[in-house]
């Protein structure tokens, strides 16, 4: 991928790079399946009569049972002690009220970026919120990269060729970069 160039245009702030088709079906592959995954959590909320009533979603009152939906939608409250049952049915409360919410704005964000990156490769135009739709949803990707390689402050930077996981950091990095320079080119920052 090129580096995010911003444009002036009459019709606002544009930012314009490219992709190589390889790049474009690796982004669309990896998009899809978190929208998969965000759907299945979704899918899994136990039905609710108040929401056929009132029309107000709730969500799944439970952790996901998954350490990459557990990355992507934490807990919202964390105590020091991590055994607060007061924290575990205020985690309950927060996630059935809000969750919905949540996977909706990951889901738009994921959709967003779909809907952009050319099938074929090729040049890539946001607007100012399509470029943050891209910041969310290649952030969620990182962050479910991340948890499968456990990847921590102190690395790890490189695997060996021949380790399995190999190619999976390589993609982590590149995604890594790709929201970077998208994030210096939205704060008008040239890239290095």
């Amino acid at each position: 991928m090129r580096k995010w160039k911003r444009v002036d245009t009459a019709d606002g702030l544009r930012l314009r790079s490219a992709l190589t088709a390889q790049e474009a079906a690796l982004l669309k592959t990896l998009v899809a399946s978190m929208i998969g995954l965000l759907n299945d959590r979704e899918s899994s909320s136990p039905p609710d009569e108040l929401e056929q009533i009132t029309g107000m979603k709730t969500g799944s009152s439970e952790r996901p049972d998954n350490a990459t939906l557990r990355r992507i939608l934490p807990d919202f409250y964390t105590p020091d002690d991590d055994s607060s049952e007061a924290a575990d049915s205020l985690n309950a409360a927060l996630r059935s009220l809000h969750e919905p919410e949540i996977i909706e704005a990951k889901r738009d964000a994921a959709q967003q970026l779909l809907d952009t990156v050319p099938d074929d490769g090729g040049r890539v135009e946001l607007t100012e919120d399509a470029a943050n739709a891209w910041i969310a949803a290649v952030n969620d990707v990182r962050l479910a990269l991340g948890t499968m390689l456990d990847i921590r402050p102190d690395g790890p930077d490189r695997l060996p060729d021949d380790h399995p996981l190999a190619p999976h950091l390589d993609v982590y990095q590149w995604l890594t970069v790709v929201q970077e320079y998208l994030v210096l080119a939205l704060m008008g920052n040239p890239t290095r």
